[in-house]
């Protein structure tokens, strides 16, 4: 089955959501701004949604660590799956 057949299925039989990744990514970031106190710390976002990795180490700021960051709650709205903040967590390690 394709992937959009399959989820147009599961919205219909269990009001399932999909949130797409270019609107997971750019609520990761509204929440890394805070938390960073400055914006693009994982990526930069351009022209139609698309997304360049930060090239270099991310920089903490003082006193934290990125165990702090990990360990960070963040209230989920549409997305039941874990999968949603996967990425983030990948990445701060």
């Amino acid at each position: 089955m394709k992937a959009r057949e399959e989820q147009q299925l599961k919205l219909r039989e269990m009001a399932e959501v999909f949130t797409p990744s270019w609107l997971c990514n750019e609520m990761y970031n509204e929440a890394d701004a805070g938390w960073f106190v400055r914006s693009n710390v994982f990526n930069t976002v351009g022209y139609d949604y698309q997304w360049t990795p930060q090239p270099s180490a991310i920089v903490l700021s003082e006193g934290k660590t990125w165990q702090d960051y990990v360990a960070t709650t963040l209230l989920e709205l549409s997305e039941p799956q874990k999968l949603y903040g996967s990425c983030r967590v990948a990445m701060a390690l």
